[in-house]
């Protein structure tokens, strides 16, 4: 019988955890042993079954290993292909994309709080420059202000941009339109389909700084991301919040829109 604990402060009695592993060891080393003779008595003994026979004779004396890990037991986990995260749909200017940004439901909580904490800082430093007194630094709190401000911006846009932001991506013969947007509000990038070239899904290095860029709205610069194209000499990266397998699928279907040149170089 295995011996109980008693959890201090709680009604909770709980078995011991070395005889719990024991009474495990002991019921799988009996299932064990029962196939193993019936193998024997069918004449279907193999290497294999005295091989878990000789794992299961001797359990580790650590605390939970008496339980090894043989083939025998070994489990088969079969995993199922996973859908774009993006969307398809066909509209009268052309085939159109629509990808949804990387969010992190921790800093979107962490952000919504400091943000309160941002306005009432604003907020002060605003009164103090409306009412100053002769110890207040005007300059100072002039300075700190702008940057302040402008944190605040970054920090609500970032926010916007993970709850309700969206890319959109268009392909005609004649142009390919990328609008970054959220609530409504963005940018729109128009590009000439002719002028496209390369049009193709890299292996996009995903580090710590990458990734700090995919939680903010791509507003400005060239972008980020797997999905890339020449224009001219610069190359435009779109899509930062998928991986390379769906840039694959993403550029098979954007190619289908543009002109036969954007895919060669």
């Amino acid at each position: 019988m295995p011996r109980y604990q008693v959890l201090p402060f709680a009604c909770v009695v709980w078995p011991c955890p070395l005889d719990l592993a024991r009474l495990t060891h002991a019921k799988k080393r009996k299932q064990v042993l029962g196939k193993i003779d019936t193998d024997k008595h069918n004449g279907h003994g193999s290497i294999l079954s005295r091989h878990v026979l000789m794992r299961f004779r001797t359990p580790s004396p650590h605390l939970g290993a008496g339980i090894s890990i043989s083939l025998a037991f070994l489990q088969t986990m079969h995993v199922s292909p996973e859908e774009p995260k993006f969307r398809l749909t066909t509209t009268v200017e052309g085939l159109q994309a629509i990808v949804l940004p990387k969010r992190s439901w921790f800093v979107i909580p962490f952000l919504t709080i400091w943000l309160c904490g941002w306005g009432f800082g604003e907020f002060q430093v605003i009164g103090q420059l409306l009412n100053p007194s002769d110890k207040t630094s005007i300059g100072f709190l002039s300075l700190w202000l702008t940057g302040w401000t402008l944190g605040g911006i970054f920090a609500l846009g970032t926010v916007l941009w993970q709850v309700a932001g969206r890319e959109v991506i268009t392909v005609n013969s004649s142009f390919l339109v990328h609008r970054v947007e959220a609530l409504g509000f963005g940018r729109t990038r128009i590009y000439a389909a002719d002028k496209i070239k390369a049009l193709r899904a890299t292996d996009y290095a995903s580090g710590d700084f990458q990734n700090q860029q995919a939680m903010a709205p791509p507003f400005f610069g060239p972008g980020i991301g797997p999905v890339a194209f020449d224009y001219g000499a610069k190359t435009i990266r779109l899509a930062p919040s998928i991986d390379e397998a769906e840039a694959k699928v993403l550029v098979r279907e954007l190619a289908r829109g543009l002109p036969s040149t954007a895919s060669g170089i």
